[in-house]
């Protein structure tokens, strides 16, 4: 089994209401990133993170599709540790 292939996406989510709190202050919106990862043999796992208000969540799309996309495409995904 070898990763064939990783897919992202980028969603800018406004909120109904403005939550705030100490650590992020006022929070209008926040970004999910996902990540749809796929193996040679058809198996398929989905991941994702989460950026408060709307900044940085193309910055993680792009380095997840630059650097890590490559890096991984290939490899064996049950070797977790090692990658």
């Amino acid at each position: 089994m070898k990763i064939k292939s990783i897919q992202t996406d980028c969603y800018h989510i406004p909120l109904s209401q403005t939550f705030t709190d100490a650590m992020h202050g006022q929070m209008t919106s926040f970004t999910v990133v996902t990540v749809l990862v796929r193996t040679s043999d058809g198996a398929e796992g989905l991941g994702y993170t989460y950026t408060v208000r709307s900044m940085g969540g193309a910055s993680i799309q792009a380095m997840i599709e630059r650097d890590l996309g490559p890096f991984l495409s290939g490899k064996d995904p049950r070797h977790i540790e090692m990658l």
